[in-house]
């Protein structure tokens, strides 16, 4: 585990992430199927439920919090392709951000436009999620990638 915290965070140093326990791991299925449940509705819909879910912060410093955000994005997205092989990065995102708000982690949903028409991705929109304007479900290069858009809920981005 200390080498894949080494690969993502950088750093030698090793951060203590707290453990999903059963209750955890059924919060991230209930919170899963409740987004993908609202998102069927409309994107709309879906950025409207993002918005109106309470918000109480977890007491981790921020390599703590994006260390744990990335364990229930992995356990969230696999909830999700049990639900649906099909999803879309839009889906995805939309759901990933609800399970990480609804368990304290102020995500929010990027929606950004290809930079540039020479890029070597396939499609001219995408939308990840970030936590302090970092990806948590996709690459770090994304927002060099892919102008930014729309992020949603707007004006929540912490200082390190």
């Amino acid at each position: 585990m200390r080498e894949l915290q080494f690969l993502m965070t950088g750093e030698l140093k090793y951060y203590e992430v707290p453990r999903l326990r059963g209750k955890d791991m059924f919060m991230i299925f209930l919170n899963t199927y409740k987004a993908f449940r609202v998102y069927r509705k409309g994107s709309a819909f879906a950025f409207k439920y993002i918005d109106s879910i309470p918000l109480e912060k977890r007491a981790l410093e921020f390599k703590e919090m994006y260390l744990l955000a990335r364990k229930i994005t992995s356990w969230s997205q696999i909830f999700l392709n049990v639900l649906s092989k099909e999803a879309l990065c839009l889906e995805r995102s939309v759901v990933v951000c609800s399970v990480l708000r609804s368990l304290g982690i102020p995500a929010q949903v990027v929606i950004g436009r290809r930079a540039s028409a020479h890029s070597s991705e396939r499609f001219d929109f995408h939308a990840w999620v970030e936590l302090n304007r970092i990806p948590v479900n996709d690459t770090k290069e994304n927002p060099t990638v892919f102008m930014e858009i729309l992020r949603i809920p707007q004006g929540e981005e912490e200082d390190d």
